[in-house]
């Protein structure tokens, strides 16, 4: 959306054409060099002039054009000399009231921005060109970074549009990397990912270097330090090309790729990082030398590994080999004119630093399918997990129960074997004995019931044919079969009157229910303490009529049950194990209910033991 009309809006510079003469041994002044026996010596300069990493001293000339109406008050031209990270440029123009002299206007990163005669990121110097005049200026570089030298000549209004649309052109560039990098850093800080952690510092190392060499380091974050924006830029290359040969060397893995590629990519990284604090040693020149065919090197060998895992099928290979190949495209350029191999066009300058945004952006695409397929393997093996453990679980549930069916069973059948054991060894029993025999003899039997019964529950294999039954009759019945439940239990029905409780129920069934319940109630109370039973008719669950028995007994010995545990198979309380009992008498009662459409709770908030029964009618 902003390309185009800022491509259609674009102000160019004039064409000035360009000499430079190298003083190698540093002895030239303005003196020497403009004298007209040296004008010979300079050489003409095709594009920018790209000199490479030296301790040479460059010597410009360039020749004004004439305007053709100049503006009184308004320098006729604006000078400009990129790049920005340049340590000391000299302008030398004609002295117009010494003819054969020349005014010095020094520029260059070690100046403090206060210093500048335009409040620009570049070396901007304003040139007044009369009419008539041969004009005729000069330029000197000096630098411990690349020479790389563009005098670009603006008319002062071009000039204004120009910057201006730079500068939104950098802005928008800045926030690109600063979207990659905040998009990136939450995932980073949350995943424990060595390749999430390359990237957010190879993405930090990219915006550094937009920031430092465009010059915006040294008009905004160093303005009165030009010292820290002079060394700024070494350092930010050197920590680029480590984060940089550090993140490709994990996400193309290429520690499994081949041993001396990865002790290549470790050598690159371990110059950078050895070679950090160079510039403060002065002898950055010599490691630049050394580090730049080294990225290339290794931007190559990427590109080979890429497309090596494209053919093995790598999902997110044809990213990373665009992210690789992009990079490369931009720093063939960049490093071949800042070692001074090549010279050209002043873009090809700052190519690496377009190739660093668009690799971002093909590699992030990258990293976001990676994490999306980390993502749906992590719930893949989640859900894998949290079935193991349900199953683990079901299993310790099973072992469980079989535990307790076992100590049910070895604890039951203990005393009536060892009374039939008696039994069987007197040769004259008494009738006491023979009546405890026979009595063991029933308990084994009503055990093997109930564990017949409760089988038939759990697999739904038993038969029930409801038909009405008087609930209170069937209480009475049962109530026939314990020998003092005239002293001990108190029945009444306050809501019943002359209303009976009809319920639909199994006749055979339904007197288990309420034996078990009675049952319960005489075996956990205490020896003489009162049993209450109430019941009634009445609504329950969702309008349904029906009749309702509610047994209360004093807490006993035993202690009140645990809630959550009441109803399972083989459950008793820690202090019933010295009571007889199976430990299925609720989760049968509980059971046939359920068949039959009732329901069953234990009132937990009372301060007797409760249980309520309700049936339909």
């Amino acid at each position: 959306m902003v390309l185009p009309p800022v491509w259609a809006g674009w102000s160019a510079p004039l064409p000035v054409p360009l000499h430079v003469w190298v003083d190698r041994d540093r002895s030239d002044s303005i003196e020497t060099v403009s004298h007209p026996d040296r004008q010979a010596d300079f050489q003409a300069v095709k594009g920018i002039f790209a000199g490479g990493f030296g301790r040479s001293v460059y010597w410009f000339r360039f020749e004004l054009p004439v305007p053709q109406s100049p503006r009184v008050g308004v320098p006729t031209w604006l000078l400009e000399v990129r790049p920005t990270y340049l340590d000391d440029v000299r302008f030398y123009f004609p002295d117009p009231a010494r003819p054969g002299h020349y005014i010095e206007h020094r520029h260059g990163d070690r100046l403090p921005f206060n210093e500048r005669r335009v409040a620009t990121r570049t070396f901007v110097q304003p040139a007044v060109v009369e009419q008539g005049d041969h004009w005729i200026g000069y330029a000197r570089l000096e630098t411990s970074s690349s020479a790389v030298f563009s005098l670009l000549v603006w008319d002062p209004t071009q000039f204004l549009v120009a910057t201006t649309t730079e500068y939104a052109l950098l802005g928008a560039l800045v926030g690109a990397f600063l979207f990659a990098l905040l998009g990136q850093l939450p995932a980073a800080v949350r995943r424990n990912d060595p390749l999430s952690h390359w990237f957010v510092a190879y993405v930090f190392s990219g915006l550094c270097i937009v920031v430092i060499v465009q010059g915006l380091a040294a008009q905004f974050i160093f303005p009165h330090s030009p010292a820290w924006a002079d060394l700024a830029t070494p350092m930010s290359s050197t920590l680029l090309v480590f984060t940089a040969t550090g993140f490709y060397r994990q996400a193309l893995h290429i520690a499994e790729w081949s041993t001396w590629v990865n002790r290549l990519f470790l050598g690159v990284m371990g110059i950078a990082l050895i070679t950090f604090p160079a510039p403060l040693l002065d002898y950055y020149p010599v490691v630049a030398q050394l580090q730049f065919p080294a990225l290339l090197l290794m931007l190559i060998l990427g590109v080979v590994r890429s497309i090596q895992l494209i053919v093995h099928e790598d999902p997110d290979a044809r990213w990373l080999l665009v992210g690789v190949l992009v990079t490369l495209l931009g720093a063939i350029p960049s490093v071949l004119a800042l070692l001074g191999w090549v010279s050209g066009d002043l873009l090809m300058a700052y190519a690496y630093q377009a190739g660093i945004l668009l690799s971002v952006v093909a590699i992030q695409i990258a990293l976001n399918r990676r994490a999306r397929r980390a993502e749906q393997a992590l719930l893949i093996s989640r859900s894998e997990a949290a079935r193991d453990r349900a199953m683990a679980q079901q299993q310790q549930a099973v072992a469980s129960q079989q535990r307790r069916f076992i100590d049910m069973l070895t604890h039951e059948l203990k005393s009536p074997l060892s009374v039939m054991r008696m039994r069987l060894r007197s040769e004259k029993p008494s009738p006491r004995m023979q009546q405890h025999a026979l009595q063991a003899v029933q308990d084994m039997d009503t055990l093997v019931e109930r564990i017949a019964l409760a089988g038939r529950l759990e697999h739904g294999s038993l038969s029930m044919r409801l038909q009405p039954c008087r609930l209170d009759e069937a209480l009475r019945e049962c109530l026939a079969s314990f020998p003092n439940a005239n002293e001990r239990v108190e029945v009444s029905s306050p809501e019943l009157g002359a209303v009976p409780a009809v319920v639909m129920a199994d006749p055979q069934w339904l007197r288990v229910i309420c034996l078990n319940l009675l049952d319960n109630a005489f075996k956990y109370a205490d020896a003489e303490a009162g049993i209450r039973v109430l019941i009634g008719v009445g609504p329950f669950a969702e309008g349904r009529r029906g009749a309702w028995l509610r047994i209360c007994n004093p807490v006993g010995a035993a202690g009140k049950p645990d809630p959550q545990q009441l109803f399972q198979k083989y459950y008793r309380g820690a202090a019933a194990h010295s009571l007889a009992g199976t430990g299925l008498g609720l989760y049968i009662v509980r059971s046939l209910c359920q068949e039959m459409g009732g329901q069953l709770k234990y009132c937990a908030g009372e301060p007797d033991v409760v249980f309520e029964l309700w049936l339909p009618q």
